[in-house]
């Protein structure tokens, strides 16, 4: 770092299928307020460089259904596909951040073949 300028710093949220609740709290909180508070009245307050990934571990159905996204592997067979939401469906807070699908090592194989027949039917 620069003398006199502040260290960017990245914070990794890994948020276990388990949390039921806080979440909504904690993000609004961390990134619209910009501070974090304990019980014993102690403030943190974040750095405008500091940069937090939030991490939400679901499966690719849950993942759709949140984001309104299809997942990369939704059109190719074998791969899932996108759930529908109700509309009445109360979204946590985190859907409107912007999210991104990690598939796992088989999807991503499957997703290759795929591409790869599809180049080579066109091509």
């Amino acid at each position: 770092p620069e003398p006199g300028r502040p260290a960017s710093r990245i914070f990794h949220v890994d948020v276990a299928p388990g949390v039921q609740s806080g979440l909504d709290a904690l993000i609004f909180d961390l990134l619209v307020l910009g501070t974090l508070g304990d019980r014993g009245g102690r403030v943190w307050r974040r750095a405008p460089s500091d940069l937090y990934v939030l991490e939400v571990t679901c499966g690719e159905a849950v993942f759709s259904a949140l984001s309104g996204a299809t997942g990369f592997m939704a059109d190719i067979p074998g791969g899932g596909g996108g759930a529908a939401v109700p509309h009445n469906t109360r979204l946590p807070f985190y859907t409107l951040l912007p999210a991104h699908l990690c598939g796992t090592p088989l999807e991503a194989f499957n997703s290759h073949l795929y591409l790869q027949q599809l180049r080579q039917r066109s091509g």
